[in-house]
């Protein structure tokens, strides 16, 4: 019983969280090159516009080879999101399955739980009897008898 109490005062790890934001940020990080890479190119186009056309051809190949490695890297972000969404969907699972095996454990552990509570419950009723009846007879000692119908409600056992 503890350790599922403990179990569930802990905080959830959110672990399959920051992958998906990692994976967000790489992604934000990647548009942002790929615009300041496409404004450098834009600003070169209009220098070249100005200069011979071999030099806006050897440009153009270079820009082509840029895009190139870009476009690998772009590949290689989408490989792990992809992988990235399938440890998602098994940590999602995984989740699942252990909020299953909790609620299972717990249900197999609720009758006796309720039992220890019953047992404590009458254990104490005992007690708190004992005192007002030894209460009571110190009373009744010390004042006199007094009628069975008083004394009963007096100790809350008239119902």
């Amino acid at each position: 019983m503890n350790w599922a109490r403990n179990i569930g005062h802990r905080p959830e790890k959110l672990n399959a969280t920051d992958i998906v934001s990692q994976a967000d940020q790489a992604r934000r990080e990647t548009a942002q090159r790929f615009l300041k890479g496409l404004a450098r190119h834009e600003a070169k186009q209009e220098t070249a516009a100005r200069r011979d056309v071999l030099w806006g051809k050897f440009l153009h190949a270079r820009v082509h080879a840029e895009a190139r490695q870009s476009a690998h890297f772009a590949e290689g972000l989408q490989a792990a999101a992809r992988h990235r969404q399938g440890t998602i969907a098994r940590l999602t699972e995984l989740g699942t399955r252990l909020r299953q095996a909790v609620q299972s454990q717990l249900r197999r552990a609720r009758p006796i739980i309720d039992r220890a509570r019953a047992d404590v419950r009458a254990q104490i009723y005992s007690k708190a009897y004992e005192s007002m009846s030894q209460l009571a007879e110190r009373d009744e000692e010390s004042h006199g008898a007094r009628p069975k119908a008083t004394r009963r409600r007096r100790l809350g056992m008239h119902l």
